[in-house]
């Protein structure tokens, strides 16, 4: 799920730019219900791109809400499959079969 990755992305960031807000959907997320306006809510969206991210209804939504609030969007995508990762292709393909391209 890439739950392990971002999680030490997060770390990365708050150890390399001090100050630095991360809001993880998977730590700070109480209801689904305000997943877009937490959205909403931020400066820039952090997709990080896995095997099955587009399968997720609550990963597109995320991402379909960072979008309609023209939040900067910064893809990173995990090539290990070993560690959930996929190819541009397969990444590629699952998005144009789960959103609808």
């Amino acid at each position: 799920t890439g739950q392990d990755q971002t999680h030490a992305i997060t770390r990365q960031l708050q150890l390399f730019v001090p100050g630095v807000r991360v809001w993880l959907d998977a730590d700070y997320l109480d209801d689904l219900a305000s997943l877009e306006q937490c959205i909403a809510r931020s400066a820039t969206f952090l997709i990080f791109l896995s095997r099955g991210y587009f399968r997720s209804v609550n990963c597109r939504r995320e991402l379909a809400a960072a979008l309609v609030e023209k939040r900067p969007v910064i893809a990173m995508r995990e090539e290990d499959s070993g560690k959930g990762g996929a190819s541009a292709a397969a990444l590629r393909e699952e998005c144009d079969h789960f959103c609808g391209a």
